[in-house]
């Protein structure tokens, strides 16, 4: 189904497939393979327990999987940190690299917000203000084009549907008062697409369970519902993480009245680019060039 800006939005169910490990090599000036390391850090707040992981892998033949150097939780106990909580949400800052914490359930819902660096094992009472209600099992991304932190609804007393951007540099929180925006939801799914600017929301809880796709846009503080065919059914209290290597949104699970097990990925393609007679003459005059290059290379 075309939406009425001509995009093709698309969910695509994705099988259970085997996962075969390919190592990361590179070959130095005498083609001899030299191994790349690759370093993941995962942060996690639960409680009052910090934890990260670091999964290291080098390998110096192709044939043989990655060998595993370093598999391991640990707790990075800082001091001070939040109170212990539940519902609450975290996005990663990277331009100012800090993981911010908004909100959550403390014994009645929460909105402080506080910002953690890895580097230094801090966590830091933003105390801003103003700042969104105190609420729990909102939704929030890090939009990096925009260098804000979304943040979409929750549940307060009730289903809220505000929209709240949040600046680290300036520690202000912003209501962004967006019309038409989502209907008031809790637990819904949302991550940013870094190639079309876009946070992408699905699902949530709205009295019932709920199936919409819905794409905001910073930069005009537009909410706009996609309506892709075909789309997960309706579901709430789901984890979705952005694949920007295959530009895709992963979901998976979620709350349907059961737990589910589905794999789903989301397309959207991005705005169609008109073709500018000067870029295709820059175009084909790099492409000439490389095929001469090409040429004179095999000669030789």
């Amino acid at each position: 189904m075309m939406n009425h800006r001509g995009r093709n939005p698309r969910y695509s169910m994705v099988a259970n497939r085997s996962i075969r490990f390919q190592p990361t090599l590179r070959r130095d000036k005498r083609r001899r393979v030299r191994p790349v390391l690759a370093v993941m850090i995962m942060i996690l707040f639960l409680g009052t327990v910090v934890s990260a992981i670091e999964l290291s892998q080098v390998t110096s033949k192709p044939s043989v999987p990655p060998v595993i150097l370093a598999n391991a939780w640990t707790n990075m106990d800082p001091s001070p940190a939040p109170s212990p909580r539940w519902g609450h949400r975290m996005a990663y800052d990277s331009e100012s690299d800090r993981v911010v914490l908004f909100g959550g359930y403390t014994g009645a819902a929460d909105n402080e917000t506080w910002a953690y660096n890895f580097n230094t094992n801090t966590w830091t009472n933003m105390a801003s203000i103003p700042a969104p209600s105190p609420r729990y099992y909102h939704s929030m991304a890090y939009d990096s084009e925009s260098d804000r932190v979304v943040l979409f609804g929750g549940y307060t007393s009730a289903n809220n549907d505000e929209t709240w951007a949040y600046d680290f540099n300036t520690n202000t929180w912003t209501n962004m008062a967006s019309s038409p925006a989502p209907t008031a939801r809790r637990g819904a799914a949302m991550a940013y697409d870094k190639i079309i600017d876009r946070v992408v929301l699905f699902g949530g809880y709205t009295g019932g369970y709920n199936s919409e796709t819905w794409t905001y846009n910073f930069n005009t503080n537009t909410w706009m519902n996609m309506d892709p065919s075909p789309a997960p059914s309706a579901r709430a209290y789901i984890t979705p993480a952005y694949d920007s290597e295959s530009d895709r949104v992963v979901l998976f699970g979620g709350l349907t009245g059961a737990g589910n097990g589905e794999t789903w990925a989301y397309y959207l393609s991005p705005p169609d680019v008109p073709l500018v007679p000067g870029l295709f003459a820059v175009a084909m005059v790099a492409v000439t060039m490389t095929l001469i290059i090409r040429k004179k290379r095999k000669n030789e």
